[in-house]
């Protein structure tokens, strides 16, 4: 049965929206593109969320946000997961689709992994070194900012374009000397001869957060915005989920990840998951009329990757202050609000 909080969001989007049809039933199947990291979406998939609001789902992971932003234009899924870059990326492309929500702010469960062997202690020791990294990802962005806020030559680093499955295989034999990359390839290389030089919560004091967005296929916003409205109830009871039992989390976040509950704690610890209400705050997405700051940190990003070859334009502010629909958010009740 749907929560009074649920069909009251689904009914405000219903009044706001004259294109949606809330008579009919939704789909047989929602399409859901997800990264395997620690955040509270593995919580409504192994608890069938969804599915508890009337949805079917079929969940198709990937490994990075540049894979989910190919089979968006591929009309392959309706739902995704992207970090900042990639959603700037793909705004720049012109891509059809909108953020709805923040799924996580990254921190510690990403960052820059060396060999404790050699002898690499600052940014300034990546010279001559071979570091893989998923190109456009979020690790991509801060790799780079990292090596220009420390005047390191991008060209006095080998750059090697790996997953972290690829990463993780190439560490294994001795083909890299590090990597910036998220969870649980992270702590397979730190487990297996590597140690932390950065990671994003470092690169966040230093005024450059990143997190991942969930994403939706314009075509579904449009026609269907009551079902995108149930799918963001049920994501963000997943949030709630998280941040009330995180003991039941880290069991569960284990078995998705297959890792241990000792390890999956850790994940979560580096891993910030705002609540809904909480998600138009300065801080974040903020309002239409007052952008918050992650929302006005995606064309900056745009920027850097415009300037660095990995996109052909970029668009005034608007298309990026504005990407994410906060419709959803703003139906939620008691949002924390920007103070006038």
């Amino acid at each position: 049965m749907k929560s009074a909080l649920a069909a009251g969001l689904i009914a405000s989007l219903a009044v706001a929206s004259p294109r949606a049809a809330p008579s009919e039933t939704p789909p047989a199947t929602i399409r859901v593109g997800y990264l395997r990291l620690a955040n509270a979406q593995l919580i409504s998939k192994a608890l069938r969320f969804h599915e508890r609001s009337g949805l079917t789902v079929q969940w198709i992971p990937f490994e990075t946000g540049g894979q989910v932003n190919a089979a968006i234009a591929a009309g392959q899924i309706d739902f995704g997961a992207v970090g900042s870059p990639p959603a700037a990326a793909g705004i720049s492309a012109g891509l059809q689709y909108r953020g709805i929500f923040i799924l996580n702010m990254l921190g510690s469960v990403e960052g820059l992994v060396v060999r404790a062997n050699l002898p690499i202690s600052a940014p300034s020791d990546l010279a001559g070194r071979r570091i893989a990294v998923p190109f456009g990802s979020t690790s991509y962005y801060l790799l780079l900012s990292l090596l220009r806020q420390n005047g390191v030559p991008r060209s006095a680093v080998t750059l090697l374009d790996m997953t972290p499955s690829q990463a993780r295989e190439a560490w294994d034999k001795q083909e890299i000397d590090g990597a910036w990359l998220w969870e649980t390839a992270l702590h397979h290389m730190m487990t297996n001869g590597g140690r932390v030089l950065v990671d994003n919560s470092d690169m966040a004091r230093s005024g450059l957060p990143v997190g991942d967005i969930a994403v939706v296929a314009n075509d579904l916003l449009k026609a269907r915005p009551e079902l995108v409205a149930r799918y963001v109830q049920s994501e963000c009871a997943a949030i709630e989920f998280w941040r009330e039992r995180p003991a039941d989390t880290a069991r569960i976040v284990a078995r998705e990840l297959g890792v241990g509950p000792a390890d999956a704690a850790r994940m979560m610890t580096g891993t910030e998951v705002v609540p809904c209400g909480h998600q138009l705050a300065p801080a974040y997405l903020g309002l239409m009329e007052n952008p918050g700051a992650f929302a006005r940190s995606l064309r900056p990003i745009a920027t850097f990757l415009f300037d660095d070859g990995r996109t052909v334009r970029v668009l005034p502010d608007k298309d990026y202050d504005h990407f994410v629909d906060i419709r959803f958010l703003t139906a939620i009740s008691n949002p924390v609000k920007p103070q006038p």
